[in-house]
């Protein structure tokens, strides 16, 4: 008996957690997590940081492939991710240059990052900058092997 209602309430709580976080996530509010750069401290400041990440991305690479001792499939997998690293962060401050050199009338769109479309551009700014707004596509790479490094890393202390 009293494993059935264990069973059932299982079931329920189950239930209402799915219901939760479904609701949670649509009724999710914009987080408008953007960071502009209309005021060049912010820029700087961004730009500064991008320059460290990168510094801090080198070193640590450097460092693993010169030691012996952290060889393995954990540390090689952040290794790996040190070098996606490197490169998003090249990456996205050349991107951040290149927006900075675009001519004001080149977006259309209210203000805002959302908002703005690239309509009119140099083309020898405009199709760089536009390749170099993909930066997504080296940065997750280096954080899904940063994260495998660490669970290889987990899982053979185990």
């Amino acid at each position: 008996m009293w494993r059935r209602r264990l069973k059932w309430t299982s079931r329920v709580s189950g239930l209402i957690t799915c219901i939760v976080i479904f609701s949670l996530f649509v009724a999710a509010l914009p987080a408008y997590a953007t960071q502009t750069h209309k005021a060049p401290e912010g820029l700087y400041i961004h730009q500064l940081g991008h320059l460290l990440f990168l510094a801090a991305a080198a070193f640590l690479f450097s460092r693993l492939h010169r030691n012996p001792l952290l060889t393995g499939k954990g540390w090689n997998r952040i290794k790996i991710s040190c070098a996606f690293f490197f490169l998003w962060n090249l990456y996205a401050f050349v991107g951040h240059i290149l927006e900075e050199l675009m001519p004001a009338p080149s977006f259309t769109g209210k203000a805002g990052v959302w908002h703005q479309v690239l309509a009119e551009a140099p083309a020898r700014i405009g199709i760089p900058f536009y390749i170099l707004k993909f930066d997504h596509l080296i940065c997750m790479p280096a954080i899904l092997f940063f994260f495998w490094g660490i669970k290889t890393l987990y899982e053979e202390q185990k």
